[in-house]
């Protein structure tokens, strides 16, 4: 999308919501390769809001949190961490145990809750389909099954990323 011109975009965007037809249109759009661009197309095609560029991990700064920003109309909401299988391009993150990930995801719903503020986790499905999936499933199980004690006490609330840009 961030190399598209926007003609290209809105047909794109129009099969989508052919697609999804009238009352199942989405509100929230992830940028295929998180390519993010023509915002206004998203915007005209009756988008609220978009999920931001994941950071590099070790490369770029890493949200632990955010407060959803506008864009062009739409709120961004920024990935703060992409949980991901061991097989990723990153070196630092390859070589990171599993538990230190979790505990690190752990932490940053933790600040989120403190500070008011939205953690948002990224995953993939392909990711799940690997040789360490298993592994990678557990480590989401432990992690969810955390953010669920922490929902049920009061202390977060877990919205879809339409709820998000609701609040916003």
């Amino acid at each position: 999308y961030a190399d598209c011109d926007a003609n290209t975009a809105a047909r794109d965007l129009q099969c989508i919501e052919e697609w999804c037809g009238g009352d199942n249109h989405p509100w929230s759009f992830v940028f295929p390769q998180n390519a993010v661009g023509n915002l206004d197309a998203l915007a005209d095609h009756g988008f609220r809001c978009f999920r931001g560029r994941t950071p590099r991990f070790g490369v770029e700064p890493t949200p632990t949190a955010f407060l959803p920003t506008k864009a062009e109309g739409l709120v961004e909401v920024p990935a703060c961490v992409a949980y991901r299988h061991d097989e990723g391009r990153n070196v630092l993150y390859r070589n990171l145990p599993r538990a230190v990930k979790v505990t690190g995801m752990k932490a940053g719903v933790e600040y989120a809750a403190r500070r008011g503020r939205v953690f948002h986790l990224v995953l993939h499905p392909k990711d799940f389909a690997v040789e360490d999936g298993q592994r990678l499933l557990d480590g989401l199980e432990s992690w969810l099954a955390f953010v669920a004690r922490k929902r049920d006490a009061g202390d977060v609330e877990v919205l879809p990323m339409g709820a998000v840009a609701e609040r916003a």
